[in-house]
């Protein structure tokens, strides 16, 4: 699925805006316009906390308003399709999140889908129930709507909320069409938000700012340490056996029990043995914990040869910021490549802040033709950016122009 559509209301800057959305969209406008605003929206939208969540991302810190932002996905894939159905309007699938304030510096995160349901309510099989139905019933005279009589569907006697659901599904296969339907919000579609979250798209934020450093540590959270993880998932059984086994000869080197420990360690611990009885009867025994192979790949780093081989945190601003979007890059893939069996393949959405950084002119118009290739397929780039480098007339539709109105604001 992709995001064709998205409303924002009294998130910082933005007042109220709403705006179509393309494969690849480039924001566009004076410094302090507001543009990095639209990007940490959608963000809040996908990762949604009310940790992230404080009186300065209101408009105007304004708390006593909500900040409401509306999503609508289109392009779902089978297995989307069968997950999110129930709350689908057509082809296309619009959540809501609401953020408001509840009590003074206590935050609320509501999720709601937006549906399409029929306007009168002996229409709709949320509303019915036996007692709703012993009404519809004495009145079934009146069933009408759009010129068409439902109680033809109901048979000659009261028909159990089975059987009302099963002629209301077929009333509105011949008649949907022309039935009024109106706008209502569900909360919680799919149950729990974690179940909702796996059924939409990856989503990426890099700020203006991100340290290449904590981006490449190995953590269970980030990019980074996800994809080690995962190489160390698909070491084959022979070579995991054969690490381990290595990891086993340096233990029986250093620690007692070897056959092969090392002598100086055992002489270190025979003085302190011979020196500790001299003043309380025990026996010391030296060990040293040597880790297991998820332990070993905590330690990695990444050492970048550019003609001086060293820490990639010691290289220039502008190649960090390369290996940044690189790890990102191959972190998508990764996400990719593990939701295709199930999924059908996870579109992948990546907001950059000022993708031109730290780049020389030719490597800006490189990672803009890479920008294009990366949305050419099922995924998504948002971005903002004040180099002409990463715009085209003949992509206009592309560009998106923001200004501040009356009062600075959106």
């Amino acid at each position: 699925m992709k995001i064709s559509y998205v409303e924002i209301d009294n998130y910082r800057s933005i007042k109220s805006q709403c705006f179509d959305v393309k494969d690849v969209l480039a924001f566009v406008g004076r410094n302090n316009s507001g543009k990095s605003n639209f990007l940490k929206a959608i963000s809040l939208f996908f990762y949604p906390s009310t940790r992230d969540l404080g009186w300065e991302i209101f408009n105007k810190h304004d708390t006593s308003d909500r900040i409401r932002i509306r999503v609508k996905f289109t392009g779902l894939n089978a297995w989307e399709q069968s997950e999110l159905q129930p709350w689908m309007i057509g082809d296309d699938f619009i959540m809501e999140r609401h953020f408001e304030e509840v009590e003074e510096n206590q935050y609320s995160v509501k999720t709601f889908a937006v549906v399409s349901l029929p306007e009168v309510e002996w229409l709709r099989e949320d509303a019915v129930s036996g007692i709703k139905i012993s009404d519809w019933w004495s009145d079934r005279n009146n069933l009408f709507v759009s010129g068409f009589d439902f109680s033809d569907y109901l048979g000659a006697t009261k028909p159990s909320v089975g059987k009302w659901k099963e002629c209301v599904a077929a009333f509105l296969r011949e008649h949907g069409a022309t039935v009024p339907h109106s706008e209502v919000l569900i909360e919680n579609p799919k149950g729990y938000a974690g179940v909702l979250k796996g059924c939409l798209p990856n989503f990426i934020y890099v700020p203006a700012v991100r340290s290449v450093e904590e981006e490449a540590k190995v953590n269970k959270s980030n990019p980074f340490g996800q994809l080690v993880n995962a190489v160390i998932g698909q070491v084959s059984d022979e070579n995991r056996g054969a690490l381990n086994s290595a990891l086993s000869t340096v233990s029986s080197l250093l620690n007692r029990g070897g056959e092969e420990r090392i002598q100086t360690i055992q002489g270190f611990e025979d003085r302190l043995n011979r020196l500790m009885t001299e003043v309380f009867e025990c026996e010391v025994e030296v060990e040293v914990e040597v880790p297991e192979l998820e332990d070993v790949m905590k330690k990695t780093t990444l050492v970048v040869n550019d003609g001086w081989r060293t820490s990639i945190d010691e290289k220039g601003s502008g190649l960090q910021r390369s290996m940044i979007f690189t790890i990102l890059r191959a972190y998508a893939e990764l996400k990719q490549e593990q939701a295709e069996d199930e999924r059908g393949g996870k579109s992948i959405i990546i907001a950059i802040e000022e993708p031109e950084i730290y780049l020389h002119p030719q490597q800006q118009a490189d990672f803009y033709r890479t920008i294009n290739n990366l949305a050419s397929g099922s995924d998504q780039v948002f971005y903002t950016t004040h180099s002409p480098l990463f715009l085209e007339v003949a992509r206009f539709d592309q560009i998106c122009m923001v200004r501040k109105g009356g009062g600075g604001w959106l």
